[in-house]
């Protein structure tokens, strides 16, 4: 496995903690299924359809799944900075920092692997 490859393979399994964590907290925290419980987990599984969509740029970086990967990466990204000015707990920065990580990596992985033709 090459470098950029591990890098952005660990990008998307530090997200995918955050994404499992974030379902099992869910069920930890709220008592009922109610709008806010629906809410926190609807979080969650956008998280995990970003990691998925992460997995498929790593598999097969293509430029369709490439632009769609950054579109992911850049809206989550400007979302989990919102969400870490609000709500300014640890956790939320972390999930910036490594939402950030994996923009970043993305974006280089696709550089460092499948340079454009010049």
């Amino acid at each position: 496995m090459n470098n950029s490859k591990r890098l952005y393979s660990i990008a998307i399994w530090s997200n995918m903690i955050f994404g499992i964590g974030h379902v099992a907290y869910t069920f930890f925290y709220f008592d009922v299924l109610n709008e806010p419980a629906l809410w926190f987990f609807s979080g969650a599984l956008a998280v995990i359809f970003n990691i998925g969509l992460n997995f498929l740029c790593l598999r097969e970086c293509n430029e369709l799944n490439y632009a769609i990967a950054m579109i992911a990466n850049v809206t989550l990204v400007l979302f989990s900075i919102v969400l870490a000015i609000v709500v300014t707990a640890p956790e939320t920065v972390g999930f910036a920092a490594v939402v950030f990580y994996m923009c970043v990596v993305c974006y280089n992985y696709k550089r460092w692997t499948h340079p454009s033709p010049s």
